[in-house]
């Protein structure tokens, strides 16, 4: 997946990794596609939870928000991190994190939507995390974060369409080498007379000839 969002083969992603001097390992629970959780340790995210936490969240996670959280969002704690005495609560662990856009968490911070994050299941612990949302005095649902996973169907469809693509661009690359080859003569010749046969197709109205007959007009 390109930044959490678009889906791409696995030839490309192949390629796009080729060029790369650095990687980073996040490894995923098989099953359910989460990712699987880093130790929390300050009350700034470490590199990795940063990197795991945009996968988490590939847009904001504010309910109905599609803005990307590549740029423009924050990390921002579901319980407030306690300065003074951290031990407290508010941790600094993937539990307690997402990401908002820069405008959601401005409107988190003023307490106009407030989140609630169901704690995690022992029994199930690789399961997506489940966040309850209060907005304004009304409103309430429920969002998890997102994982991992494509269904065979989509992969089978996305690969059928990388597919088709590298053909019509293999097709295209062919064609282009054999009109090149061509001498340009031959080429000049053959455009002169498509020009020459798209003009005659056409009425050509001498110069001092009265206007044609279109009709009665439609009103």
């Amino acid at each position: 997946m390109l930044e959490g969002t678009t889906p791409i083969p696995a030839e490309l992603a192949r390629d796009l990794a080729t060029g790369e001097s650095v990687w980073t390992r996040i490894l995923t629970d098989a099953a359910r596609g989460t990712h699987l959780p880093v130790s929390p340790e300050t009350y700034r995210p470490s590199a990795a939870m940063r990197s795991q936490l945009r996968l988490r969240h590939p847009v904001c996670a504010a309910p109905g928000c599609t803005r990307p959280t590549a740029t423009a969002a924050e990390d921002d704690h579901i319980i407030e991190y306690d300065h003074e005495h951290p031990e407290r609560g508010g941790p600094t662990s993937l539990a307690n994190l997402h990401r908002l856009c820069w405008r959601h968490h401005q409107m988190k911070t003023a307490g106009l939507i407030d989140p609630t994050r169901e704690p995690v299941d022992d029994s199930a612990p690789t399961r997506p995390l489940t966040t309850h949302w209060t907005l304004g005095e009304d409103l309430r649902t429920t969002t998890e974060e997102a994982t991992d996973l494509l269904t065979p169907h989509t992969v089978r469809l996305l690969e059928h369409a990388a597919a088709e693509h590298e053909r019509l661009a293999a097709e295209a690359r062919r064609l282009h080498a054999e009109e090149q080859a061509r001498p340009r003569a031959e080429r000049v010749a053959e455009d002169r007379r498509a020009a020459l046969a798209k003009a005659a197709g056409r009425k050509i109205i001498p110069p001092g000839s009265p206007p044609p007959d279109l009709g009665d007009p439609p009103f």
